[in-house]
């Protein structure tokens, strides 16, 4: 049939396949064949387009959320720059206590289990059972909104008419909130963080992330800020107030939640820290990193005397395993280590040198060896971007970092109890400055802020302060080390092309901008010179 159609010059392309009728209104099976419906269709009908989706951070339902936390810190006063809440004397900054309301979202392993099950399983404040007992009884628990009550509670007729037993089975979409009187540990910070403000290039936005930079909306700034040691760069655990994110936003007048990192760094170490205003920017910066586009040096004191010479007999230097090696790069009169690196402990972040890790190297340059104290200052490159990687190869190679406890070094007993005593004040001293009164939400009555600070543990005195908060959050050992991000330097290449000759891939391309970002050395090597040639150029 198709032959002879063809013979005769009729185009029966739009005849329906089953009837043969070019009016059929599509209710045989027939419309579905030879792509008859396409061309039935085709200058009637309009192909829909889909919305663009969004990301997750610009859904309805986050930047609300997001809104409700910008307007919670404004009312509270929680963003502040360093300057404020600061002892002049002990430099610790300590935050007056407040009342938060701390909420989460059910997890699809918590559906179908006890209110009571969860909470003890999966957070750490309520493992004592008594203790979460008590936090039932006293109404600052509450799923959605409705108080979680104690069966004796519930007997006695407390909230009878609307409670929740902590028996109740949680459901998907449920909102466990938890009210607080929140006490935040101190930290060691200076009057004003070191921040630099620098413009990415036009050119490298335009050709890596946009078609046009015309938009006048998009924020191109990429802040260089030297984190201090002690300070966490975003809100975790405990730290709110005392983060680098919200105090260089008050002390560069910037709206909270307006910065966001580009990278982590280990909040007992100090140095550079890159954050954004503009997440396409942040983004960039992530990829370049992924892309091993970016070269990173650090300063560190270590304990011993470190090889500065291939020439130099050293029997100090021993590994500490079998699963790493060292050699000795002449040409660049440096120490370099392979050891993979692999975690022993989930919950405390520790790592370990262990063949089943994951590949990591790092090259050690000696700078300066102070014989009174016994303590070298090292430049350190890290070739691979794994968690701890400078602190585990130090420690394997027998020099580990001053003051790094986790990891070999040791804190004097003397410098521990006065640090952990200094702190204990500074919260205590904090407690007399109260914003309970500004409470985030009108809801909450005075009746239920007094229930949160009669079961406080920070208002009972140094031993409920000491369980409240662990070693490294009392400023005792672990909460600074002697190791800085001291310069990195970003590459920004051309996007290659898919049909690229092999000729023009394998020529070394001129890249589209070069970025180079430093902080100031800190205090136990402010007088040393560090050549960074050889390490960002490398």
């Amino acid at each position: 049939g198709g032959e002879l159609e063809k013979l005769s010059g009729v185009d029966n392309a739009s005849n329906c396949r089953s009837c043969g009728d070019d009016s059929c209104d599509g209710s045989c099976w027939g419309v579905h064949g030879l792509k008859r419906k396409q061309q039935l269709d085709k200058g009637t009908k309009k192909k829909a387009t889909k919305a663009p989706r969004l990301s997750a951070n610009n859904r309805p339902s986050k930047v609300a959320q997001r809104n409700k936390e910008i307007e919670n810190i404004q009312r509270l006063g929680l963003s502040e720059p360093p300057s404020v809440h600061r002892c002049k004397d002990t430099y610790l900054r300590c935050p007056p206590p407040c009342i938060r309301v701390l909420s989460s979202s059910v997890k699809g392993k918590w559906c179908g289990k006890s209110v009571r099950s969860v909470l003890a399983s999966e957070f750490y404040d309520f493992s004592d059972p008594n203790r979460l007992d008590e936090l039932f009884k006293s109404n600052l628990v509450q799923i959605n909104g409705v108080p979680v009550n104690s069966d004796q509670a519930l007997r006695r007729g407390t909230n009878s008419n609307k409670a929740l037993s902590p028996d109740s089975l949680l459901k998907n979409m449920d909102i466990i909130s938890r009210i607080q009187y929140w006490f935040e540990p101190p930290v060691l910070v200076p009057d004003r963080i070191f921040t630099e403000c620098t413009l990415l290039p036009k050119a490298v936005f335009n050709e890596l992330v946009s078609n046009s930079c015309e938009d006048v909306s998009e924020d191109l700034s990429i802040y260089c800020c030297d984190k201090p040691s002690t300070v966490p760069v975003h809100p975790a655990g405990p730290y709110y107030q005392n983060t680098l994110l919200l105090m260089v936003e008050a002390q560069q007048g910037l709206k909270p939640k307006t910065l966001l990192p580009c990278h982590r760094i280990d909040r007992c170490t100090s140095g550079l820290t890159l954050c954004c205003t503009n997440p396409k920017v942040a983004r960039l910066l992530q990829v370049q990193m992924d892309m091993k586009a970016v070269s990173k040096m650090y300063l560190a004191r270590v304990k011993g005397k470190f090889p500065h010479s291939c020439y130099t007999s050293y029997e100090g230097l021993k590994l500490q395993s079998n699963d790493a090696s060292w050699s000795w790069c002449r040409e660049n009169n440096c120490v370099e280590i392979d050891a993979p690196i692999d975690i022993v402990d989930v919950h405390s972040g520790i790592r370990v040198v262990k063949a089943s890790g994951k590949p990591s190297r790092s090259r050690f340059q000696f700078v300066r060896y102070d014989q009174e104290s016994d303590t070298s200052i090292i430049s350190c490159f890290p070739l691979t971007g794994r968690q701890h990687q400078l602190r585990v190869h130090l420690q394997t190679l027998g020099f580990p970092i001053h003051n790094d406890v986790l990891y070999g070094g040791e804190v004097d007993n003397n410098i521990k109890n006065e640090m952990k005593d200094k702190s204990i004040q500074a919260i205590t001293n904090a407690a007399k400055n109260d914003k309970s009164h500004l409470s985030i939400d009108e809801r909450i009555s005075t009746e239920i802020i007094q229930q949160a600070k009669d079961i406080c543990l920070c208002c009972k005195g140094k031993e409920g302060i000491e369980e409240s908060f662990n070693t490294a959050q009392l400023l005792v050992e672990g909460h600074s080390i002697d190791l800085h991000a001291l310069a990195y330097r970003v590459r920004f290449d051309k996007k290659k092309k898919k049909k690229a000759k092999v000729e023009e891939c394998s020529k070394e391309q001129k890249p589209l901008a070069v970025m180079m970002f430093t902080v100031p050395k800190p205090l136990w090597a402010s007088d040393v010179t560090v050549s960074d040639s050889f390490w960002l150029d490398n």
